[in-house]
């Protein structure tokens, strides 16, 4: 399935890439440069709701959902 880039974000050694496809949004989680989840989600909230339970910081979320 294609999918489309939105961006990313760095932090420290954490990067978070950001695409959406025809089911929703897809997250790839890297550390060190190393993927570490790809994440298939649905719609916004659960990229919120995605991001909150891996322990990132609310302005972080609210950088990558401002990329939705």
């Amino acid at each position: 399935m294609e999918k489309t880039y939105l961006g990313q974000i760095e932090q420290g050694i954490t990067k978070v890439m950001v695409y959406y496809n025809d089911k929703g949004y897809v997250i790839d989680i890297y550390v060190n440069d190393r993927i570490q989840a790809e994440c298939e989600l649905l719609d916004d909230d659960h990229v919120w709701r995605e991001l909150k339970a891996r322990g990132f910081k609310k302005s972080f979320r609210k950088v990558i959902l401002s990329m939705l």
